[in-house]
């Protein structure tokens, strides 16, 4: 694709992938003052390393890019494995969010004439918080379905004619047993056509999405 670059490597890491700041950065030192055009970097920083780090210089840690006052957003991982991590985000980071839910919606076939049911708690992790703010510049109708129960939020499906469900995998499971429980029948007595799937794996799984049957899954 590109004939005439010239490629370099440059050893910064030892074995097992892992290395000293110091060497690194004399790597980089070096291909700048050579004039490289591209570098291209995998610094290999692991979870473990930034939590250590959140836990030595509270709260943020020590790596921010910019000035705290340049974040507009504070979420964290689910904590399911252990201590939470703390991530900042600029109003270009959240755009960023935005961007890559919108690229979900589209291929999903949404539109401004759908009613979306986004089944998430709306707590500090990250979730489903950019595919509400990616539904808001869609301009489709919202039913935020934080604060409420499994029954509530199938009631409220049923009689607001959600045609959009967003949810993880294991619950859009469970809302399946619920709706049971509630004697309603999705197929019957919902207007749900597509239901999209993250924050875990197991939607693209074939015997996760045959036990869900009925309607259209993007995960």
């Amino acid at each position: 694709m590109a004939p005439d670059c010239e490629l370099y490597s440059i050893k910064v890491l030892g074995s097992g992938m892992t290395g000293r700041g110091t060497v690194f950065a004399a790597g980089l030192r070096w291909a700048i003052e050579h004039n490289m055009n591209v570098c291209n970097l995998s610094l290999g920083t692991t979870k473990r390393e930034l939590l250590q780090d959140q836990a030595a210089h509270p709260p943020f840690g020590s790596n921010l890019t910019y000035p705290l006052a340049d974040y507009v957003r504070l979420h964290q991982t689910s904590g399911t494995t252990g201590t939470p991590l703390r991530v900042l985000d600029t109003r270009a980071d959240w755009d960023w969010w935005c961007e890559c839910w919108q690229y979900v919606l589209d291929a999903a076939g949404i539109t401004r004439e759908d009613v979306v049911m986004l089944a998430f708690s709306f707590g500090p992790f990250i979730g489903f918080w950019g595919a509400q703010e990616a539904v808001g510049r869609l301009g489709a109708l919202m039913l935020s379905g934080g604060g409420m129960t499994s029954a509530q939020r199938l009631h409220a499906m049923r009689e607001l004619g959600a045609t959009v469900l967003l949810c993880t995998p294991s619950y859009a499971l469970h809302l399946a047993e619920e709706a049971q429980a509630e004697g309603i029948d999705p197929a019957r007595d919902l207007s749900v056509r597509v239901a999209i799937h993250a924050g875990e794996p197991g939607a693209g799984m074939w015997s996760t999405r045959a036990t869900k049957g009925g309607s259209r899954y993007r995960r």
